[in-house]
């Protein structure tokens, strides 16, 4: 006897907003290599924040995210926190044996796409602080020449805070680099912040 499951439902996405996202697209990019190629990565992912920030259908997704909070705009540390969590809660770690990229727009606004690596998490994450009003900046990490990490810091009140999404038991503000520092000593391309 086979046991059938209930298939999930695909997520369908409003003809306006899929006229919005147009056909889905991932980019394949090659980087120089050490410090060099590193800062090209990082400049080439805020090009995307910088241009996905401001589109329409990103900051009603953050207006709703914050809307959910129930926090007020007084609160910026705790509306900080809530976007975090609602990229942890609604995006899946997987690895890629291949680097690709997709649009910021595209894994915040299409739920079939919430899914990535590193760079997908802080592309996503960076989008909606930078849409909410924050500033960002992006932090490489890496040993022996060879990139391995990439997260967003954000800056609230004076202070900037680590915001690394992907991994599940670490709140916000658990920076990386601390932990990496212990185990492989400071790396030679990392910290490597990245700025507006």
């Amino acid at each position: 006897m086979r046991l059938l499951l209930p298939q999930p439902r695909r997520p369908r996405l409003s003809p306006e907003l899929a006229a919005h996202l147009g056909e889905p697209t991932v980019t394949r990019l090659t980087f120089s290599s050490g410090r060099a190629g590193v800062r090209e990565k990082l400049a080439y992912l805020r090009g995307l924040i910088n241009e996905d920030r401001n589109d329409p259908y990103v900051r009603s997704l953050v207006a709703r995210i914050l809307r959910a909070s129930n926090l007020p705009a007084s609160d910026r540390l705790g509306r900080a926190v809530a976007i975090f969590e609602w990229v942890r809660r609604n995006f899946v770690y997987v690895g890629e044996p291949l680097e690709t990229f997709t649009r910021p727009r595209r894994l915040l606004l299409d739920p079939r796409f919430r899914f990535g690596d590193c760079d997908d998490f802080t592309l996503a994450l960076a989008t909606l602080l930078e849409a909410a009003g924050y500033e960002t900046c992006l932090e490489a990490l890496g040993w022996l020449l060879h990139f391995r990490h990439v997260f967003p810091r954000v800056l609230v009140g004076a202070r900037w805070y680590a915001a690394e999404a992907t991994l599940p038991n670490q709140p916000f503000g658990y920076d990386p680099t601390e932990k990496a520092a212990a185990r492989y000593g400071r790396g030679e391309l990392g910290p490597l912040p990245i700025a507006r």
